[in-house]
């Protein structure tokens, strides 16, 4: 026998490889806790970005509907006349267009 006692198998400079059992059950209980800690966090933070893509989605069909009315010019409500009075007393009237879309509501002036 040359130096290799019990059948053991040893690296080529003569130290064991390999990780002991201990140390394998202290990396997966890090790991374990490490996604018990951050795992809702990415679930809330991926729920939250879906939402916002939702919403936003949802603002670009309300803006664009309302882009549509006010380019046809469909008129809402009769052409109402705003009042405008300045500090110093200058008074103007301005005739327009109520567009209303879906809870948003615009005012464009006549020409």
């Amino acid at each position: 026998m040359s130096g290799n006692r019990g059948g053991e198998v040893r690296g080529v400079n003569g130290s064991e490889g390999g990780f002991t059992l201990l140390e394998v059950i202290v990396a997966i209980a890090i790991i374990s806790m490490l996604t018990a800690v951050f795992g809702p966090l990415i679930v809330s933070s991926v729920q939250r970005i879906q939402w916002a893509g939702e919403r936003m989605q949802e603002l670009y069909d309300i803006r664009s509907g309302m882009e549509r009315k006010l380019a046809e010019r469909e008129k809402a409500h009769d052409q109402p006349t705003i009042w405008i009075t300045s500090q110093n007393g200058y008074k103007r009237d301005i005739v327009g267009i109520i567009v209303e879309h879906e809870g948003l509501v615009s005012f464009l002036p006549k020409d």
